[in-house]
């Protein structure tokens, strides 16, 4: 269109966090280490000063872990110490299931559309979160934010 190429599909795979590239199963690999997920897929959820940032989303084997936020933190201790600070997840969801195709595959549009399609600040308690005043700044001169023409 308008002399620009547009490439249709398959564009669900990297996450761009930043500038750095984050592939979703490097950060899945590191979850599925953990005794207690049976299964785990990452996406990329829009923000508005990194572009993009991981979230994960697991199922949990059955009951064998104490609770919820004890669960959640345990993979998030995981991921500091398995993975580099931009692939790491900004928060794990714990699901009962991953939506999937008849043949099993992971329906990652389904879990984006599960994180907004509208970009959100980096306000949560992710390691890479920005302070407020560099969200303010970066939101004060979107000129300046990523993607911007030079």
């Amino acid at each position: 269109r308008d002399g620009f190429v547009v490439l249709l599909g398959r564009g669900d795979g990297v996450i761009n966090r930043g500038g750095e590239k984050v592939y979703p199963r490097e950060v899945e690999e590191v979850l599925l280490r953990h005794g207690d997920v049976a299964a785990a897929a990452v996406v990329g959820e829009p923000d508005v000063v990194l572009g993009e940032r991981p979230v994960a989303f697991v199922v949990r084997k059955g009951e064998g872990h104490r609770d919820a936020d004890g669960f959640t933190a345990d993979l998030l201790a995981l991921c500091r110490r398995d993975l580099t600070r931009h692939k790491q997840p900004a928060r794990i969801d714990v699901v009962d299931r991953l939506p999937a195709t008849a043949t099993g595959k992971v329906r990652r549009d389904q879990l984006r559309a599960m994180v907004g399609a509208s970009p959100t600040p980096a306000t949560s308690a992710a390691p890479t979160a920005p302070t407020p005043a560099a969200t303010s700044a970066a939101a004060a001169q979107p000129e300046a934010g990523l993607g911007a023409p030079r």
